[in-house]
C-alpha cells in the first residue's frame, strides 16, 4: 500500500493527454495502478485502517491518471464498490478509524464524486463518530 501512496505523491499533478501518449512509462503505470486496484479489491476485507488510509490517499493522488484511462476508471469503481460494501457490513471497523483514516476516506469519496447510497451510509457512520 505504501508503494501506491508513494507513486501517487509523484504523479499528483494533472497529466495532459499528449504527455500520456508520448511517454512509454504510462502504459506501465496504467497496468501497475490497475493491478493494485484489482489486488486491493480482492483483499479489501483484510486491510487494516492504516492500509486503507494510505491506499486511498495514493488512489486519490492518482485521480488524473485513473481518469485518463477507461479501464482504470472501471477498476477503481469496482474497488470502491467492494470497499463501501465491506465498510457498510462492519460498522465496528469504521468506528475504530482514527481521524486521519476518516479524512482520507472522505477525501477519496469526494474526489471521485461518489454520492451513492453506500457512500452516504459511510458519511452517516463517520458523523456518529463525532457525536
Amino acid at each position: 500500500m505504501d508503494t501506491l501512496f508513494s507513486v501517487g505523491k509523484i504523479h499528483k499533478a494533472k497529466i495532459s493527454p499528449e504527455v500520456a501518449e508520448e511517454s512509454r512509462l504510462f502504459p506501465f503505470l496504467y497496468y501497475f495502478v490497475g493491478d493494485f486496484l484489482t489486488e486491493a479489491k480482492e483483499r479489501v476485507t483484510k486491510l487494516e485502517a492504516s492500509e486503507i488510509a494510505y491506499f486511498l490517499k495514493g488512489v486519490t493522488n492518482l485521480h488524473s491518471v485513473i481518469a485518463s484511462d477507461e479501464k482504470l476508471v472501471a477498476k477503481e469503481e469496482s474497488f470502491r464498490q467492494a470497499l463501501l460494501e465491506h465498510l457498510n457490513q462492519d460498522h465496528t471497523k469504521v468506528g475504530n478509524f482514527d481521524p486521519y483514516t476518516v479524512s482520507k476516506v472522505l477525501r477519496y469519496l469526494l474526489k471521485f464524486n461518489d454520492g451513492s447510497h453506500q457512500a452516504q451510509e459511510i458519511f452517516k457512520s463517520f458523523s456518529l463518530l463525532l457525536a
